[in-house]
C-alpha cells in the first residue's frame, strides 16, 4: 500500500531538512521515542501531529485536511536558547523555501521552548506547523 498523503508530506519535510546544511547535519529524526543521546546534539526531530477536515466533505470525497507536526531543534550547551533559536531559524528557512512545502500552505503556529539542567544543558525549542494536505479517498 502507498503511503499517505499526510506521510509523505512529512517525509518531505525530513528530506527537506537533510538537505539544508543546518548545525544539525545528518542529525534528523521522525517520530523517535528513545531520548537522543549528547552525541546526537543538534538535532532536528518531527513528530506527526493531529489533522482536521478542512472542510467537512463525505468520507468518501477527497476534501482538505489541516495537519500540524512538531520539529523539535535540540540542542546542547549551557547558551542553549540562542543555539536552539539559530537551529530553528535555519530549518524554517529551509521548509519556507520549498516549493512543495510552499504548495501546502506551510504555516508556524508557534513555538515553546524547553530545557533540563544537569552536567550539560539540553534545550529545544519546539515548533508547530500546520500544512494542507489533499488527500486522496484512499488517503494517498
Amino acid at each position: 500500500m502507498a503511503a499517505s498523503a499526510f506521510e509523505t508530506l512529512l517525509a518531505r519535510v525530513a528530506t527537506v531538512l537533510l538537505g539544508a546544511g543546518t548545525a544539525a547535519g545528518s542529525s534528523v529524526w521522525r517520530d523517535i521515542v528513545d531520548p537522543l543521546s549528547l552525541a546526537s546534539a543538534p538535532a532536528l526531530v518531527i513528530s506527526r501531529g493531529g489533522t482536521s477536515p478542512d472542510d467537512l466533505a463525505q468520507i468518501s470525497g477527497p476534501g482538505l485536511h489541516r495537519m500540524e507536526f512538531e520539529l523539535a531543534c535540540i540542542v546542547a550547551t549551557d547558551a542553549w536558547s540562542t543555539a536552539a533559536d539559530s537551529l530553528h531559524q535555519q530549518a524554517h528557512a529551509a521548509l519556507a523555501g520549498d516549493a512543495v512545502l510552499l504548495a501546502a500552505d506551510i504555516e508556524l503556529g508557534g513555538t515553546e521552548p524547553s530545557a533540563r539542567a544537569g552536567d550539560t544543558t539540553i534545550g529545544a525549542i519546539t515548533a508547530t506547523y500546520v500544512v494542507t494536505v489533499q488527500p486522496d479517498t484512499d488517503l494517498t
